[in-house]
C-alpha cells in the first residue's frame, strides 16, 4: 500500500510541476504577445474563457509530458539493462589474418 502512496505522488507532484511549468509558458506567450495573441484575446468579448482554454490546454499537456516522462524514467529492478553499458562496452580489437597464395 505505501508503494502505491509513493506512485500516486509522483504522478501528483510531477504533473503538478507540469502544468506550472504549461502556465508559464502560457503567460510567457501572451508576455511577448507572439502572433498578437495577447492583443486579440485582449480585445475579444470572450477574454476569460479564452485564457482559461489557453492556460488549461498548456498545463493539461506540459502535465502529462513532464509526467509521462517521469513514469518512463522509473527504474525497474527485476530487470537487467540490456545491450552494452559503460561498465560492459564492446571494444573493437584487431584480428590477425594469415593470406594464403
Amino acid at each position: 500500500m505505501a508503494q502505491n502512496r509513493d506512485v500516486l505522488r509522483l504522478f501528483f507532484v510531477n504533473w503538478a510541476l507540469g502544468a506550472l511549468l504549461g502556465c508559464g509558458f502560457a503567460g510567457a506567450l501572451l508576455l511577448a504577445d507572439i502572433a498578437g495573441l495577447r492583443t486579440l484575446l485582449a480585445k475579444s468579448d470572450m477574454m476569460l474563457t479564452g485564457g482559461l482554454m489557453l492556460f488549461g490546454s498548456f498545463a493539461v499537456t506540459f502535465g502529462g509530458v513532464v509526467c509521462g516522462s517521469a513514469v518512463m524514467r522509473m527504474a525497474r529492478e527485476e530487470t537487467p539493462p540490456r545491450g552494452p553499458t559503460p561498465g560492459n562496452a564492446l571494444v573493437a580489437a584487431p584480428i590477425p589474418v594469415r593470406i594464403s597464395r
